[in-house]
């Protein structure tokens, strides 16, 4: 159970990470949504048109963009243009200014997917 608290703990602070570095994306190109997120050199990189954001997050970790929820722990899906509806879902409305981040999470007998908006 401690092992699986600590996975599960770095997960959501890399979560964290994708976040800001999403924000502050926004934040450096006027408002203007990111369109893909990668790991390059151990680095966090949020790309788009405009300036790029870096963000760090643990070795091992993955971060990608994606179409639809992944079911492994460690992790991160970003799915531009929608918004979570449910900590475990998201909608398939667009919303070109948004971004909903996928994760999932260890229980005592399953994995949990998690989403948040970004």
């Amino acid at each position: 159970a401690l092992q699986r608290n600590s996975r599960n703990t770095a997960i959501k602070n890399d979560v964290s990470a994708v976040s800001a570095a999403i924000s502050e994306y926004k934040s450096n190109n006027e408002g203007t949504a990111p369109t893909g997120v990668a790991i390059s050199g151990g680095e966090l990189q949020v790309t788009g048109g405009g300036t790029m954001a870096v963000g760090k997050v643990q070795a091992g970790t993955n971060v990608s963009t994606a179409t639809a929820p992944g079911t492994n722990p460690g992790t991160i899906q970003v799915i531009f243009g929608v918004k979570c509806t449910s900590p475990s879902a998201f909608t398939t409305t667009p919303s070109t200014r948004s971004a909903a981040i996928l994760y999932n999470i260890e229980t005592s007998s399953t994995v949990a997917p998690r989403c948040l908006d970004a």
